[in-house]
């Protein structure tokens, strides 16, 4: 049980700096000065005050324990992970997850007035961290909503609720061939963090003109009821862990608080083992909590009751739910407005699997194609090796001058394959799309007439070796 009383309702921002670590919050700024005299990194030029500088440098300084070689050393490291990944280039909003409470027309306006910031928005269409929402967000609960007594953000995450098996079938759909989960959600999970510092800027200033103390964190709820062992699979295990360094490396000390309720015994008992290890200002971020009695009322100490979401037993009735749940379109008019209308193929029409062909072996997979239907493929096969890859349509009609068309290739007629004729009585020959020996490829074909598309991956030139092929189809039928 915890003694609510004892959980203070206010921590403060950073921890009371001797003046010798103010000096070396000085000593850290000239060196990133020194070593970024020109062209000065998006990341570093953005923190245009002293005080935002301060808190930079105080940032990396405590990762790294007070040592400015060090701190300096993941300056650099940060400065060139996003320079790898183009984070300076991204937009941001609106925002690809929902931000409870949050007015972002009023927050753009906000970004506005900070240099290189009116770059962030607008984000436009469908990408990949829409997908990686979608994927997530139906059965786990990741949402800002609303923040604190003290003004900081706060985020839900409602980890005990979610079902793995469904994330990672949902994930595997949106995985491009050859790439890792991690490959998805660490882009996503660094589109939050991005999104995050913005939130947190946009408190810190509301915070302040309200006459009230400086904003540098964010509060984290994670609730873990009905996390058990079941849910722990090594993949997803490897995913965390990936998120986690991601943090650790180039996102120091956003974190301002971290409330952790229905915890599991099995988690209690971790928790108190690496407790002794961890210094003061850092335990007292952290509540920890086995008791669903008292779990709301540790929340009221900190987050006023109309700021705490309905599904926690608070009195915030956000439209939609407070922790809301994406929820896949179920009728024409949502296709319409979601998927549909940006050219992404809805989830049902997306198959993905790794295909092992054994020495002489083959795999095909045909798709039958109504006017103006499209098949995209993408396929990478294991350790460099070769597939011969062939893509071949039989029109079922021959509209009069139609053709199939694919991105980039000519169709014609495939050698040695018989006409067929139609109903009409007219020849209707099978034309090869592509036919071509390779290790990857990513094509999309569109069909102009009604027909079937047949595609076929061949290990019939190797007699001796296997090969394991990772391909994802995805058909793509013509909006009406």
């Amino acid at each position: 049980m915890v003694n609510i009383t004892d959980i203070p309702e206010s921590v403060p921002e950073t921890a009371t700096l001797t003046p010798e670590k103010e000096g070396l919050i000085q000593e850290l700024l000239s060196k990133v000065d020194e070593h970024y005299t020109e062209n000065v990194p998006f990341c570093i030029a953005r923190e245009n005050t002293a005080e935002r500088r301060r808190i930079f440098a105080y940032r990396f300084l405590t990762a790294r324990r007070w040592k400015v070689k060090n701190a300096l050393e993941m300056v650099k490291n940060t400065v060139a992970f996003r320079a790898q990944h183009h984070i300076d280039d991204w937009k941001l909003f609106p925002c690809a997850f929902p931000l409870k409470g949050y007015d972002e027309d009023a927050l753009c306006e906000m970004l506005k007035t900070m240099p290189g910031c009116d770059a962030l928005f607008p984000r436009e269409g469908v990408d990949e961290v829409d997908l990686c929402y979608r994927a997530l967000q139906a059965s786990y609960v990741n949402v800002y909503h609303y923040w604190d007594k003290e003004g900081h953000p706060v985020l839900y995450d409602c980890c005990g609720r979610a079902n793995v098996g469904q994330i990672l079938r949902g994930l595997s759909r949106i995985t491009n061939p050859g790439k890792s989960l991690s490959d998805v959600i660490v882009p996503y999970h660094v589109y939050m963090n991005e999104v995050q510092y913005y939130l947190i800027e946009y408190a810190d200033r509301l915070s302040r003109q309200a006459g009230k103390h400086p904003i540098h964190g964010i509060t984290v709820v994670m609730d873990m009821e009905g996390l058990s062992f079941r849910v722990v699979r090594r993949n997803f295990i490897q995913v965390i862990r990936a998120i986690f360094e991601v943090d650790q490396a180039y996102y120091p000390e956003v974190l301002h608080r971290l409330f952790v309720l229905n915890a599991p015994r099995f988690f209690r008992v971790a928790y108190d083992l690496v407790k002794g290890s961890l210094d003061e200002n850092t335990r007292h971020k952290l509540v920890f909590s086995s008791s669903k009695s008292e779990a709301l009322e540790i929340l009221r100490r900190v987050i006023s009751d109309d700021r705490i979401p309905q599904e926690l037993g608070g009195g915030c009735r956000c439209e939609g739910g407070c922790l809301p749940r994406y929820v896949e379109p179920t009728t024409e008019a949502q296709l319409m407005a979601t998927d549909a209308v940006f050219g992404v193929a809805p989830e049902e029409d997306v198959e993905k699997e790794v295909v092992y062909l054994k020495a002489g072996k083959e795999w095909t997979h045909a798709y039958a194609l109504v006017e103006n239907g499209e098949v995209a493929w993408e396929f990478t096969v294991a350790n460099g090796a070769e597939v011969v890859f062939t893509a071949a349509f039989e029109p079922s009609t021959l509209s009069s001058g139609a053709d199939a068309t694919s991105a980039g290739h000519h169709v014609k007629p495939r050698k040695g394959s018989l006409s067929r004729t139609s109903t009409e009585g007219v020849d209707l020959p099978t034309m090869t799309v592509k036919h071509e020996k390779l290790n990857t490829d990513m094509d999309i074909f569109k069909a102009t007439n009604a027909g079937t598309l047949t595609l076929t991956l061949s290990n019939k030139h190797s007699w001796i070796h296997g090969k394991q092929i990772e391909i994802r189809v995805a058909h793509i039928k013509p909006l009406d």
